[in-house]
């Protein structure tokens, strides 16, 4: 189980200069892709690092960071949307989002199968999925 060091350590990384380039370029990338898309889901958020910076680029769009870890949401930066639960299990409207994704975490869901079942329920028609591994 993670603990809130653990926790603390990760998002410790992305204070540094790699840390903070890689979050640069996922969320540049991440936000181009998601051009029209006015409810997103980020499932295995963690800290919400990436999806704090899409909310500023993207100030028109709903963002939900979902992540299992209290520890890691008790990370993230203040006024961040995020919810405690189990990608496997959604608490979600069927078809609910324009777009879900997954930034490194999909590949750490040990039935990843399912989890992608629940996100193609929650996901509207013609909606997006981008996921990074």
């Amino acid at each position: 189980m993670l603990t809130e060091n653990d926790a603390r350590k990760y998002t410790q990384f992305y204070t540094t200069s790699l840390g903070n380039k890689i979050v640069e370029q996922e969320t540049q990338f991440i936000s181009e892709r998601l051009v029209g898309c006015r409810t997103i889901l980020s499932i295995g958020c963690g800290p919400a690092i990436v999806e704090a910076r899409l909310q500023k680029i993207l100030p028109e769009t709903t963002i939900i960071g979902l992540d299992i870890s209290k520890e890691m949401i008790t990370q993230a930066p203040k006024g961040s949307n995020l919810i405690q639960g189990d990608a496997l299990n959604l608490a979600f409207k069927n078809r609910y989002f324009d777009a879900v994704i997954f930034v490194t975490a999909l590949e750490f869901i040990q039935n990843n199968k399912k989890a992608l079942q629940e996100t193609s329920r929650v996901l509207r028609e013609k909606g997006k999925l981008i996921v990074f591994m």
